[in-house]
């Protein structure tokens, strides 16, 4: 395999990856994937036939179920990004308002105390769960095994 083949099975990689994409930045990648492989085709000589060969061998499947991932996580990072962005300069008019109302809240639990009669009532009502979990558990004929 010579090194115009390679250039092409990576490109034809990029190329499928970034026609799949969508979301923030998406666009961006495919011109510029765009712009390399008409350039390839254009100044070298047998490149148009290897992309075109290696196109066809794509898996625009798990393109796209990758694309899929990848601006999900794009998305959520860049969430994250512009809400602590917004917080750490006091730009309260662009957080999340989910995130605001959540903030706030907790902020007067803890102020008030309410956030450890929360934990401790939290706490008392697992440990009775798990009471009754053990005494059913106990109690229950279908566990017995043998007869002693």
């Amino acid at each position: 395999m010579n090194s115009v083949q390679k250039q092409a099975m990576r490109d034809a990689e990029a190329y499928a990856r970034a026609y799949m994409s969508y979301g923030e930045g998406a666009g961006n990648a495919r011109k510029l994937i765009y712009g390399t492989v008409d350039y390839k085709m254009a100044t070298v000589p047998g490149y148009r036939e290897a992309f075109q060969a290696a196109s066809t061998k794509q898996d625009m499947a798990k393109m796209a179920k990758e694309a899929e991932r990848t601006n999900r996580r794009r998305s959520i990072n860049t969430a994250l990004t512009r809400n602590t962005r917004a917080i750490a300069t006091g730009r309260y008019q662009d957080v999340n308002s989910l995130l605001l109302v959540a903030g706030g809240t907790a902020y007067f639990a803890h102020r008030y105390g309410l956030d450890k009669k929360a934990y401790s009532f939290g706490k008392k009502k697992v440990a009775e769960g798990k009471a009754l979990l053990n005494r059913l558990r106990k109690n229950n004929v279908h566990n017995i095994r043998s007869v002693d």
